[in-house]
């Protein structure tokens, strides 16, 4: 006899790595939601720090899946599978995520608009993901009010997002991301960017014969 699931704990009917890694930010997105817990008030913070770099794991995750399914398998075509493989490991070493997502689809000759949703989104998290969990700035101490790292990139995505102005009444530039508001933001983008890799749509394998395979990485 099965035991019941434990009280308390969201069960997932999810396969790939990355949707399951969804339901835990989904979670935290959830926790990070509900600022005064049991009469004490949390530091929300750390919770949106998890759902910001969760988030953004999920969807590196979600791009790698893609990338590797977009390539059949040497023994289907032999003939071709040096290409493919070097295209592959070309693909590999392309950075950030997006651009790597980017590369494919050149390969597929698909000219998808990177401005649109969620893909907009998508670079701003990884932008954000990585100022927070590198501390970009440098030595730095997070309760100056008058430093800002990287303000070029970082204060129009919080602008965007609408908590700028926690900084600019006087609080840390920390303040401005490590919010529920912001990490209901983060758990929203990695949802809709991994339903749309899973979906039909970005399914394709790259041409066959792929003349022109490794267009654009030189």
């Amino acid at each position: 006899m099965e035991r019941p699931p434990t009280p308390g704990i969201i069960v997932n009917d999810y396969t790939l790595l990355h949707n399951r890694l969804l339901g835990l930010v989904r979670q935290l997105a959830d926790s990070t939601d509900a600022e005064v817990q049991e009469g004490q008030r949390r530091d929300t913070g750390v919770w949106a720090l998890g759902v910001i770099a969760l988030a953004d794991t999920a969807v590196e995750i979600a791009i790698n899946y893609r990338v590797e399914k977009a390539f059949p398998p040497g023994s289907m075509m032999p003939d071709y599978w040096p290409v493919h493989q070097f295209a592959f490991e070309r693909l590999g070493k392309t950075r950030p995520p997006l651009e790597r997502l980017k590369a494919l689809t050149r390969m597929r000759r698909e000219t998808p608009n990177w401005d649109d949703e969620p893909w907009a989104s998508v670079r701003d998290l990884h932008t954000v993901r990585n100022a927070l969990m590198h501390y970009e700035s440098g030595p730095v101490r997070s309760n100056d009010v008058m430093t800002f790292p990287n303000a070029d990139r970082l204060q129009p995505i919080a602008r965007r997002l609408g908590t700028l102005v926690r900084y600019e009444s006087g609080g840390t530039w920390l303040e401005a991301f490590l919010n529920p508001k912001v990490a209901r933001w983060a758990y929203d983008t990695a949802d809709q960017a991994v339903r749309l890799l899973d979906s039909d749509e970005w399914r394709r394998s790259v041409p066959i014969p792929p003349s022109d395979l490794v267009a654009g990485q030189e």
